[in-house]
């Protein structure tokens, strides 16, 4: 089998400070990148952090945003008007 070559870029800080890391556990960079691969093809997903996820569609938006306008919301001020409400808020402030 033929050997490739894989290539990244970062700052040379974190490249020694991943090095000094990697050292201590016995590795060298080409060891952990090629772990990193294998785990990578095994569980077609990063092992230590989740993808960015899709943005929803706009179809998908409208029906969330339908499906939310939907539920019923309730509460102590569901049947009062905008003036009773502001009464209502009055009337618990002065109480305090």
């Amino acid at each position: 089998m033929t050997d490739a070559m894989v290539t990244g870029r970062m700052s040379a800080a974190k490249k020694e400070a991943g090095n000094r890391v990697l050292k201590s556990l016995g590795l060298s960079a080409s060891q952990a990148i090629n772990q990193l691969y294998d785990r990578l093809i095994e569980e077609q997903k990063l092992p230590f952090a989740q993808t960015p996820k899709k943005q929803p569609t706009k179809a998908q938006r409208k029906e969330a945003h339908r499906f939310v306008s939907a539920i019923p919301h309730r509460n102590s001020l569901s049947n009062l008007d905008d003036d009773a409400i502001k009464r209502r808020k009055l009337a618990a402030k002065a109480h305090l």
